[in-house]
């Protein structure tokens, strides 16, 4: 119910600031306030997945928030060690991500 309200929102109203994210429900967003979508119809656990989606995004932003701020660690070191934890086979950086965490 909610997300068709937000679905209805985004087809009707002139949406100034479209959503940068990569998620699921930006990509929705997006494409229903450029026209370039027909209403979806969310079904079984597809509602629960966008849910999921953003909430590990959120997480994800204030937990980077935090280590900033804090100047326990850098924004380049932590996307250097999410691109690491992207790829397999690279465990070399997350010893340099751990001894910035005790400087």
């Amino acid at each position: 119910m909610a997300f068709n309200m937000l679905f209805q929102c985004a087809a009707r109203c002139n949406i100034v600031n479209t959503p940068t994210n990569k998620n699921r429900l930006a990509e929705i967003i997006t494409e229903l306030a450029n026209r370039r979508l027909a209403m979806p119809c969310l079904s079984g656990a597809e509602p629960l997945e966008l849910l999921l989606e953003i909430g590990v995004e959120k997480v994800y932003k204030d937990y980077e928030f935090i280590y900033t701020e804090s100047k326990l660690c850098s924004t380049n070191l932590l996307k250097d060690a999410n691109d690491a934890a992207n790829e397999e086979d690279s465990p070399q950086s997350l010893p340099q991500l751990r001894k910035s965490l005790h400087n």
